[in-house]
């Protein structure tokens, strides 16, 4: 317990809804005790645990539920049911004016909030020139807070929470209205806490800011934990909701299909279906992931397909040569190189999980119309490279199958930084390059070409295919960090940044001034 800085079991927060205060009033007088609400859980059975010194990030689309959790955390609320456990000082920021007095000055709602924390105002004093300079609001810490601008309030309450020498910092979205140089002194702040061993816990509409900052991340929706993990997965997942209201089938949680066919069980996890040797053990569902089924797939334990019949004929095929550890997934090579076989081969499988660069986390959305079965990077007469070299000259290769006819396909790629930041994407449409119509059950082969221009770093490789509909571009598509490669600098040749424009540099002329005497400058 010493190492977890929030605990939360069993947490649930309920509100009675009244259509008007008088059906409010009558409940309340009511002879029979019948009720005129409905009622609303705002949350509904939450658990989770906070280790000290992390950073967690919590998601969800407005009413889902972020700001009564942080306000039960803080105290604010007090649950209808469930356990919060917090162990050590907390620090919030949940709201603009919270806990100041409009009346007051900057400086003394500082005092104020301080000594409401626990601190003597003697320490307090001392901390003010600290805290006055985070702000920098300049003489407007000695005028009431009510002429101050929502984005001075920000200022002077978060530097204000931050220098009570909190163990836990709670934000509530307020950094959405500070301008970019202040949420940049705000996520500074935030790795100085973890530096420390302090625990950060806030709620944001950003992703970007999830991904960056976050160690972990909460996805919450109606009130309920829906995923906590990786904050780039749970981020993904937030889109969806954001955007399609629901999660992409691709991220639909495992569903076992068949329990025991003829000594393999059955299970469906984004879009594909594993077939895995029941000898292993019986199979818990809810902690099934990408890594521990890639796992399987390398030591020849597992079958996968995106058809369950196709998955039951491999089973068949294994069972009848009656040797388990048959390599179940192969890479069917055909005559000459293997750059002829990606091209000539025809496949109705992904095949981009045996590549030696794929990433297994990465994301997929889109419809089910198109498929990006298979990719090949190519770079210095070598396949399938992990690793490239700053400037190196790449061809990347993409192998789509159509399911239904695209007039007007538009293929692209970008490229990320582990971060999540975008560095560079671009797609056939940008600049009007023709590309031909697909028909139901076509499949084509397209080629990138590129020089790599980024500096050294772990990159990771976006794939997309979209649909030009009356000038807009559809979504049919993409596949999100399917490709993790290492570009290493390239030897005699540095730059600092992410992208390398090749500057170049030249003394146009030499000035020789005449001798200055002693007190003259230059003019």
């Amino acid at each position: 317990m010493d190492e977890i800085a929030i605990s939360i079991q069993n947490l649930s927060k309920k509100y009675r809804l009244y259509n008007s205060p008088r059906e409010r009033f009558l409940e309340a007088l009511h002879p029979f005790r019948k009720k005129y609400h409905r009622e609303f859980w705002a949350l509904k059975n939450i658990n989770f645990n906070i280790k000290k010194g992390t950073t967690v990030g919590i998601v969800g689309r407005n009413g889902s539920g972020k700001s009564t959790l942080l306000q039960l955390i803080c105290s604010v609320l007090k649950p209808t049911s469930g356990e919060i456990h917090v162990n050590g000082r907390i620090s919030a920021l949940l709201e603009l004016g919270a806990g100041f007095d409009p009346q007051f000055t900057g400086r003394e709602n500082v005092l104020l909030n301080g000594q409401i924390s626990g601190i003597p105002l003697v320490e307090m004093k001392k901390r003010l020139p600290e805290i006055e300079a985070f702000a920098d609001i300049g003489d407007f810490i000695d005028q009431p807070v009510k002429t101050y601008s929502s984005g001075m309030f920000l200022r002077l309450a978060f530097a204000a929470a931050i220098n009570v020498d909190p163990d836990i910092l709670v934000v509530d979205e307020a950094l959405a209205v500070g301008d970019a140089k202040f949420q940049h002194k705000c996520y500074s702040k935030f790795l100085e806490f973890q530096k420390d061993g302090k625990t950060v816990l806030f709620a944001t509409h950003d992703a970007n800011a999830i991904v960056r900052h976050c160690d972990s991340a909460i996805l919450l929706e109606k009130g309920k934990i829906l995923e906590i993990g990786e904050p780039k997965a749970v981020t993904n997942y937030y889109i969806d909701f954001l955007f399609m209201g629901k999660i992409s089938k691709s991220q639909l949680p495992p569903r076992l299909v068949e329990k025991n066919y003829r000594g393999f069980s059955i299970v469906h996890y984004r879009l594909k279906y594993f077939a895995i040797l029941k000898s292993l053990g019986p199979i818990d569902l809810t902690h099934i992931e990408g890594s521990f089924l890639r796992m399987l797939i390398e030591e020849k334990k597992c079958a996968v397909d995106l058809s369950c019949e196709k998955v039951k004929q491999l089973v068949d095929g294994i069972v009848q040569e009656d040797k388990v550890s048959h390599d179940i997934i192969t890479f069917v090579r055909g005559p000459g190189s293997e750059l002829d076989a990606f091209l000539r081969e025809k496949q109705t499988t992904d095949n981009s999980i045996n590549r030696k660069n794929y990433n297994k986390n990465e994301y997929r959305s889109g419809s089910e119309d198109v498929e990006i079965l298979d990719y090949l990077i190519v770079a210095n007469d070598a396949l399938d490279v992990c690793q490239l070299e700053s400037g190196e000259h790449v061809d990347l290769y993409i192998k789509v199958l159509f399911q239904k006819r695209v007039a007007f396909p538009i293929y692209g790629f970008s490229i990320n930084t582990k971060e999540g930041v975008s560095v560079y994407g671009w797609n056939t449409c940008m600049n009007n390059t023709a590309t031909r119509p697909m028909e139901k059950g076509n499949m084509c082969v397209v080629k990138f070409s590129f020089n790599m221009p980024l500096n050294g770093n772990d990159y990771f490789i976006n794939l997309g295919v979209a649909e030009n509909q009356d000038d807009k571009q559809v979504l049919l598509k993409r596949r999100c960090g399917i490709i993790h490669v290492l570009v290493t600098k390239h030897y005699g040749h540095s730059f600092t940044g992410f992208v390398d424009l090749n500057a170049g540099f030249e003394e146009i002329s030499d000035f020789v001034y005449p001798n200055i005497k002693k007190g003259q400058g230059r003019k």
